[in-house]
């Protein structure tokens, strides 16, 4: 994992504080069960692309999936990469997604 060197302010402003207020107009929440949670934790590991990565993880009004897009690091010789899956709410499996946009027809073994 990265470390950025900046460590937070001491004493802690109240606008950076975790929870620290009410949730305003640009504020998102992204809830996600523990075993959701740990499924896509697992995918990470499984595909041998959890360090230094970032995730954007996507849930859109009513729909049982959880999108994943997974940017992996910067390599000078292959470019930058996105992979991209698709957690199923209901059976928490989670499926590689195409270039295609569509989810492959078995999910992977995780």
């Amino acid at each position: 994992m990265s470390n950025h060197g900046a460590d937070p302010p001491s004493p802690l402003p109240s606008w950076l504080e975790p929870g620290g207020g009410p949730i305003g107009d640009g504020d998102l929440r992204f809830v996600l069960s523990s075993a959701e949670l740990f499924k896509i934790a697992t995918l990470l590991v499984s595909e041998h692309i959890w360090d230094d990565t970032q995730l954007i993880l996507t849930h859109r009004d009513g729909s049982p999936w959880i999108e994943i897009a997974v940017a992996v690091p910067l390599h000078a010789e292959a470019g930058p990469d996105c992979r991209r899956y698709a957690l199923w709410r209901y059976t928490g499996n989670v499926y590689r997604v195409g270039a295609d946009g569509a989810v492959e027809d078995d999910p992977l073994a995780l």
